[in-house]
Order: C-alpha cells, then sequence, then structure tokens
C-alpha cells in the first residue's frame, strides 16, 4: 500500500511520536522519536503494546472514549491532552492527534502523532509563577507607599 510506504518515508523525520494503531489500540508502527520519547527499544513493537500503555492508568478511559468519538466523527482532527507515561515510569503532559484509517464503512485503525507539551507546560507554570511574584511585589510596594 502507497500509505505505507509513505509513513515510513516520513515518520524517521518527526522528532516526536507518529503511530499507525488497530481498533484495540494495539501499535502497528511507531517511529524512531515516539520510541526515544516514551524510552521503549524497537523490539518492545513486537509485544502487544497499546497506545494505552503510553498513558498513566487514570488516562487509559479517556483515550478509549477518543477513540470512540473519532469512530462517530465527532472529534476527527481533535488535539487531546493526556498524560504520558514512559518505560520508565517518568510522566510529562502529551497532546494526542488521530484520525481512523479507511472508509467509515471499513475501519481498519488509527493514525496519530503524539508530542511532549513538557516544555510548553512548565514555561506555562513558570509565567504564571512569575505573574504571581509581580502582582505580589506590586501590592508589597502599594502597601508600603500607604503606610508610608
Amino acid at each position: 500500500m502507497q500509505s505505507d510506504a509513505l509513513f515510513e518515508e516520513i515518520a524517521p523525520l518527526f522528532p516526536d511520536g507518529l503511530f499507525e494503531c488497530d481498533l484495540e489500540g494495539h501499535l502497528i508502527r511507531f517511529n524512531s522519536g515516539g520510541l526515544h520519547l516514551f524510552c521503549y527499544p524497537q523490539e518492545d513493537l513486537e509485544s502487544p503494546l497499546t497506545i494505552s500503555d503510553l498513558l498513566v492508568p487514570a488516562d487509559r478511559d479517556k483515550m478509549k472514549q477518543y477513540m470512540r468519538s473519532l469512530i462517530k466523527n465527532e472529534a476527527a482532527g481533535d488535539h487531546v491532552e493526556f498524560t504520558g507515561l514512559a518505560k520508565t515510569g517518568e510522566k510529562f503532559p502529551v497532546l494526542v492527534r488521530m484520525i481512523p484509517l479507511g472508509p467509515p464503512e471499513k475501519f481498519s485503525g488509527y493514525r496519530g502523532a503524539i508530542q511532549s507539551i513538557y516544555r510548553q507546560k512548565t514555561a506555562e507554570e513558570l509565567i504564571a509563577i512569575l505573574q504571581n511574584l509581580g502582582i505580589a511585589l506590586g501590592l508589597t510596594k502599594d502597601l508600603k507607599e500607604a503606610m508610608g
């Protein structure tokens, strides 16, 4: 199939995860960027590894709901945030976007991208801390002036 060759040609170019899985979520293909992100060796794809294995247990039902909504064409193209779980046990925020493979009457699985948004989340948290610090410093200055 032409799309198989295209996946194999393009997937290594992406630093984050590109994957294909069957309807139950068993990973059929996972590029080297995704394997590296989740600390899995290539051999682990030979055993039953699922897209849910890449998520913390609390997010696994959310993934199943997302997959069901894709089949119903309710979430096509949506990015959904999850907490990723590396083989090492490390947890980090990820963004997932998937599309169903095949025509609606013959869905065969999903193709998707999964990327770490750890840096983005860390930056957002730092900005919030700095904003709160700025507010606190401003209040302190205002208080000193009022007392002063």
